[in-house]
């Protein structure tokens, strides 16, 4: 069992580190670029990112959609995390505002640990 880390993704509050000082910060940064971007918009690799297009699912659809993607995501791209809880804090009128920003509770696990 790795160390669990909280994870909050506000575009409006994170910042990319190049060069994160540690591997936790890294896998911490990779995960939430993962679950930022929106799918179909990185060049060359289409796959990347969650597909947003659920946002326009019933609320409770749309926050289970991207779990469920967000998690198959992170497994194919960040093998050294893994989602352990996923919680929304917004209320529904943030939600329906467009506000979907979820806090993550990821487990890291790192080679030879």
């Amino acid at each position: 069992m790795g160390d669990r880390f909280i994870l909050g993704l506000n575009p409006e509050e994170s910042e990319i580190e190049i060069g994160p000082e540690n591997e936790f910060k890294e896998v911490l940064q990779n995960v939430a670029m993962i679950w930022s971007t929106p799918k179909g918009t990185v060049p060359l690799n289409r796959d990347f990112g969650l597909d947003w297009s659920v946002v326009d699912q019933p609320l409770p659809k749309a926050r289970a959609l991207l779990i469920s993607d967000g998690i198959t995501q992170t497994r194919k791209y960040e093998p050294r995390a893994r989602i352990v809880k996923v919680e929304w804090p917004q209320t529904v009128e943030q939600s329906a505002e467009g506000a979907l920003y979820p806090i993550l509770t990821v487990e890291i696990t790192l080679t030879g640990s």
